[in-house]
């Protein structure tokens, strides 16, 4: 067997398959953590941590990963007995494929917004299987609830640059209200978190925050996690790649400034993905390392490990 290139990893020769495009991460309850990646193979792995230890990477057999746009990264969302993942598809390129299942089991892909195409690669933010939000680049943000077809909240009427890389999307609800995050690169090199809100009041999009990247760059796409006051806690978190390193910086309410950015891992190779589990607000970051390889980092404020994942076998 003959060495071959993929998205820049040489694969062949005796050499493993390595994972291609963003992973992304959820934590159904708080304390588990569940990590999906794409692989070279054309199949979708599924790795989890109980609390205590990881299993084994595990292939999805209902999802297609051939069907995945190479661009893509993939996103996923958890309600407390299902995960919803989303990707680019190609056929036709640019649409949005999007499934759902529980732990190894999962319906195969199919379309959403099927009249549109996007550039890659979407997000979604899911409050219940048939109510969630799909963030794409444009910008657009969709609403699906149980009785209806989507509802786009967009175009973002504060919106100051075009935006330069895909979005990461999250809901933070609080009381009776709600505030949906999108977040991206924009043309002016700032990381921009644009918020609409959502109360008793008419819902509008409030002035964006935006952010400066730490060292040269911003490069890939960011993640945006949130605190929602499960342990009493709310807070809003932000991961970006810049400098060949990864970051992180977090804000209590996205009312008050964040905080300076803190490096938290040097071999970062894929848009980053993130949750955050447990009273004591461990956050996890999953990218590819340079060698197209799984990472873990997780931890907080200026505390941080790594833990690699390894290959999809």
């Amino acid at each position: 067997m003959s060495a071959f290139q993929i998205a820049g990893f040489t694969v062949g020769d005796g050499r493993p398959f390595v994972f291609i495009g963003g992973p992304c991460v959820v934590t159904p309850d708080h304390t588990s953590v569940e990590v999906f990646g794409r692989a070279s193979d054309g199949h979708i792995y599924r790795r989890a941590f109980d609390g205590i230890a990881w299993d084994n990477w595990t292939t999805l057999l209902g999802l297609d990963g051939t069907l995945v746009d190479a661009r893509s990264d993939l996103d996923c969302s958890p309600t407390f007995t299902s995960v919803h993942i989303v990707a680019s598809g190609l056929t036709p390129v640019g649409s949005i494929l999007h499934a759902f299942g529980f732990g190894t089991a999962y319906n195969p892909f199919a379309r959403e917004l099927s009249s549109f195409t996007f550039d890659p690669g979407p997000s979604i933010a899911v409050e219940a299987d048939e109510h969630f939000f799909i963030g794409v680049s444009g910008p657009g943000l969709f609403e699906r609830t149980s009785a209806s077809s989507f509802t786009e909240l967009t175009p973002i009427t504060t919106e100051t640059d075009a935006f330069r890389s895909g979005p990461d999307i999250t809901v933070q609800p609080a009381g009776a209200s709600a505030i949906h995050y999108f977040v991206a690169f924009d043309a002016a090199g700032k990381l921009a978190i644009y918020y609409y809100v959502v109360s008793t009041a008419p819902a509008y999009w409030a002035t964006p925050v935006k952010l400066s990247a730490p060292v040269g760059s911003f490069a890939f796409s960011p993640a945006i996690c949130t605190e929602n006051g499960g342990f009493g806690v709310y807070s809003v978190n932000v991961i970006a790649a810049a400098g060949g390193r990864l970051w992180h910086a977090t804000t209590s309410s996205i009312t008050t400034d964040f905080s300076p950015w803190t490096m938290i891992s040097t071999d970062v190779a894929s848009s980053p993905d993130c949750t955050i589990t447990g009273a004591d607000s461990t956050i996890h970051v999953v990218t590819l390392s340079t060698a197209g390889k799984v990472v873990d980092t997780n931890g907080k404020g200026t505390s941080w490990a790594t833990i690699d994942l390894g290959f999809p076998r």
